[in-house]
């Protein structure tokens, strides 16, 4: 399918209209309250916890379909967690994650072997990489490509793991530096300023990249659309085959790995504070 019609799927998706939107929200919101959550609780943003477009819920049940998955929702849970290979994934946290020490730590006193995982267009994941000793780092900038005179900011990309390349379209990524990379945008690659849509240089159009660093093995994807519930459930399949292909590389083919979806790093709030959210 050519990349037109993928971004035009994107954009239909996105232009749900503000009653539409509402009166999902308000039944997503009934369903939950009547469940009996903690405290009435709603996860908002990139959370596994969110079942929403925006969310990270069908990459819960995709990689629970082949390995253990737990969704963390606090540092602390991570101490019983006791497996072979454990896998940290974190989708563009909406807070800082100031206790990267401390979540590695726990990573590691459980697990023999630890990857952590990366997609995020922000530098708010840059803490634990740099607590993991690894010298890749999300620049939370936009990387486009230049066609025509056309500046575009949702490329095509290729992203190669486990003898497989993967390609598809990607939605306000940033640049990757650091490590060895593993991705990249197809075309000519310019930076644009998160607050802007001038293109401020070449870049390198490195979207993607991988480390090992004794015990801990590190995959950064500068973008974390492509693992939200309205790509994985879109027609266009490739996503999921990105995502399992994803885990598969970095479970290492252990039917015994142990998947820890990060649920910590975005916002938990009461109903009627979903219900004014944008």
């Amino acid at each position: 399918m050519s990349t037109g019609s993928k971004l035009e799927k994107v954009r239909e998706v996105r232009l749900v209209p503000v009653a539409v939107v509402v009166a999902l929200v308000a039944v997503g919101l009934v369903a939950l309250v009547e469940k009996g959550g903690p405290g009435g609780a709603v996860a908002l943003g990139p959370s596994p916890l969110n079942p929403l477009s925006y969310g990270t819920r069908v990459l819960y049940e995709l990689v629970r379909s082949r390995y253990t998955t737990y969704v963390i929702t606090s540092p602390g849970e991570l101490s019983r967690v006791r497996a072979g290979r454990c896998v940290y994934a974190l989708v563009s946290p909406e807070r800082p994650v100031v206790e990267a020490e401390d979540v590695l730590s726990k990573l590691l006193s459980g697990c023999p072997d630890v990857a952590i995982l990366v997609a995020d267009e922000g530098t708010g994941s840059n803490s634990l990489l740099r607590a993991a000793g690894s010298s890749i780092s999300v620049a939370g900038n936009r990387v486009g490509v230049l066609s025509g005179g056309t500046l575009s900011l949702h490329p095509n990309a290729t992203i190669a793991l486990g003898g497989r390349v993967y390609r598809g379209a990607l939605d306000l990524a940033s640049e990757v530096s650091g490590g060895r990379p593993v991705g990249y945008v197809e075309g000519t690659a310019v930076v644009v300023d998160v607050n802007s849509t001038e293109p401020v240089r070449r870049g390198t159009g490195v979207v993607a990249a991988e480390e090992t660093l004794g015990r801990v093995r590190v995959l950064v994807i500068g973008d974390g659309s492509v693992l939200l519930n309205q790509v994985l459930t879109s027609n266009h399949t490739e996503y999921r085959e990105l995502a399992l292909g994803i885990f598969g590389s970095l479970c290492d083919g252990r039917p015994s790995c142990t998947v820890l979806l990060d649920a910590i790093h975005n916002p938990v709030v009461s109903p009627l504070e979903a219900l004014k959210a944008p």
